[in-house]
């Protein structure tokens, strides 16, 4: 039971702080040389998608994440300083992302979908700026739940 409970939980990880690392690394770049409404367009459809998953993501990883502290360690007071650690990172994700979708995707939809490229383009930027926080904080994450039990006590 716990083995499933953290292969749901790395892999609902891998696919929220892998999606980042592709839409900020990979797509935002390749869509540069478009024209603006285009590469908007592209935007909107993969965002629509992608935030979607993230949903799944996240709902799975605080579901898995309690299940596993509560399984394991019988709740945060004996699991280490690394389990604690994680789940602060992992709540601020998950709280950015709820502030993402309900302000900046809500706006930028909002002026995609009426024709107003202009506010459209200026509504991407705090998503990309919560987008690079939340893979700041997914790697920082990663690290403290592979390496964090050797060096947080």
């Amino acid at each position: 039971m716990i083995a499933v409970l953290l292969s749901l939980h790395v892999m609902a990880a891998m696919a929220w702080v892998g999606g980042l690392l592709f839409m900020l690394l990979v797509l935002r770049p390749a869509l540069a040389p478009l024209p603006g409404p285009a590469a908007l367009g592209v935007m909107r459809r993969t965002l629509e998608r992608f935030l979607r998953l993230v949903w799944v993501c996240a709902a799975a990883l605080v579901l898995t994440g309690y299940a596993g502290v509560f399984l394991m360690f019988g709740g945060f007071a004996a699991a280490g300083l690394n389990i604690r650690v994680m789940h602060a990172t992992g709540m601020t994700m998950v709280v950015l992302f709820v502030l993402l979708w309900v302000g900046p995707w809500r706006q930028f939809r909002r002026h995609f979908d009426g024709g107003d490229m202009p506010a459209a383009a200026k509504a991407l930027r705090p998503i990309r700026m919560i987008a690079t926080i939340n893979l700041i904080l997914g790697l920082a994450t990663a690290c403290v739940s592979v390496t964090g039990g050797f060096w947080l006590r």
